[in-house]
């Protein structure tokens, strides 16, 4: 049988105390790593928004085009009228450029579309999410 002494008490506490020191030096480790990746995650997102912002710029303004084909053709006039040399080089590079779109369309359109709905769809979650962050807090 062990009998208990002061110093052996003592460096059970002195153990428990160091293996809280450690435990909250591991936790505040762990929120500085969710941090910098949380960081990391808003700048891919960021660079991902940019190179998309152009996508988005070509599909609107093909859908304007398709709406409205008078615009393409005004377009085109003006080009060969200003520039009457580039006509035929544009007209080359529109053609094979269409050529290029009907053949990645397919596959472009259902991804940009299922991420489109899934960026709207988690703009709503957030924005749910602070208004009840806040709403619970005004309301202690």
């Amino acid at each position: 049988m062990s009998t208990i002494t002061p110093s052996s008490n003592m460096s059970t506490k002195s153990i428990k105390h160091n293996r809280a020191q450690l435990l909250q030096a591991r936790k505040q480790i762990l929120l500085a790593q969710c941090r910098l990746q949380r960081l990391e995650l808003r700048w891919h997102g960021a660079q991902i928004q940019d190179h998309l912002r152009y996508i988005e710029i070509g599909l609107r303004t093909a859908k304007a085009l398709r709406a409205s084909p008078i615009l393409l053709a005004i377009f085109a006039a003006g080009i060969t009228i200003v520039k009457p040399k580039r006509a035929f080089f544009l007209l080359k590079t529109g053609l094979s450029s269409w050529r290029w779109w009907q053949t990645l369309a397919p596959v472009l359109l259902p991804l940009i579309r299922s991420w489109r709905a899934r960026s709207a769809a988690s703009r709503t979650n957030s924005s749910d999410t602070k208004n009840l962050n806040t709403s619970q807090s005004s309301s202690q």
